[in-house]
């Protein structure tokens, strides 16, 4: 039986005579257990969905609830609650903030770019700032382009890190970030020079090198390694990266890498469509009958 989660109650039931309202006024542990449930159980219907928005902006609503209800509409895909997280991304909880940040950065919520931006550069927390810089490379998205370019000069090596993983993941022949990186590359830090000369061999967008990089114990290459092999991977790295998609622990290269999965089977399967269509589209040409001569 599915756990719902109603508009002013959380239920956790264990069977339909047993079902107890939970008060989001008065939280408990049964609270966040019943959430957890609905992610496990991927309960997706519109009711469940709109309440978990209303736990994370009730005035009324636990801390820990909000966090809960913030994470498990990133892991239920629930675009239609944006709004509600980019709310929550702004919120005075850290644990709050945290969670939504997340959950924007899992669904790639191009809306979330103003939020992002603001967090990436202001937000006392240093942890966020670099997950919203993550973000902003997860969206490959042009307008993101000027602020990474910002924050690459950042007083924080952290921030100026990720930064040049997120332009490595942002690169193209139209928004080329080489001489950019190249300057990072010569950062007076270490950490910012590894990073940028990492981000240099990833604009390349070589497959084998971001499969091979799928090996790295930082769980940030191994996410962008993903994203990247998520535009350029083929028959060829398949294999590999289901590998590494079944034995990844960090739940959102995981989620990057399963995605990656799909879309190389997706190009795999239309170009074998293509392929079909074409021989039984060809229509050969009969050689013509000679006439013999009397």
């Amino acid at each position: 039986m599915k756990k719902r989660i109603a508009l002013s109650f959380l239920f956790l039931a264990a069977s339909p005579v047993a079902a107890q309202p939970i008060r989001l006024s008065n939280p408990t542990a049964d609270n966040v257990a019943a959430i957890d449930a609905l992610v496990k159980e991927k309960t997706k219907d519109k009711e469940t969905l709109r309440s978990l928005e209303a736990a994370l902006r009730a005035n009324d609503a636990s801390i820990p609830v909000k966090e809960r209800a913030a994470w498990a509409l990133g892991q239920l895909n629930d675009k239609e609650g944006i709004p509600a997280l980019l709310d929550g991304a702004r919120h005075k909880s850290l644990l709050v903030r945290s969670a939504a940040l997340n959950a924007l950065l899992h669904l790639r919520a191009r809306a979330g770019l103003p939020v992002f931006i603001e967090i990436a550069e202001k937000d006392p927390v240093l942890s966020l700032r670099v997950r919203a810089t993550a973000a902003l490379g997860l969206l490959q998205w042009e307008k993101a382009i000027k602020p990474l370019v910002t924050l690459s000069t950042d007083e924080r090596v952290e921030v100026r890190g990720i930064s040049a993983l997120a332009m490595a993941a942002t690169h193209s022949t139209k928004n080329n970030f080489t001489e950019a990186l190249k300057e990072m590359a010569a950062d007076s830090n270490p950490y910012v020079q590894e990073r940028a000369r990492m981000a240099l061999a990833m604009a390349q967008k070589k497959c084998d090198k971001m499969v091979e990089l799928l090996n790295q114990e930082d769980s940030d290459i191994r996410l962008f390694a993903a994203v990247i092999l998520h535009k350029v991977g083929g028959r060829k790295n398949l294999t590999k990266i289901k590998e590494a998609a079944n034995s990844e622990a960090n739940d959102e290269v995981k989620h990057e890498l399963d995605l990656t999965v799909k879309a190389i089977e997706k190009r795999i399967a239309a170009a074998k469509a293509a392929q079909k269509k074409k021989k039984t589209t060809k229509s050969p040409h009969p050689k013509p009958t000679e006439k013999k001569t009397p």
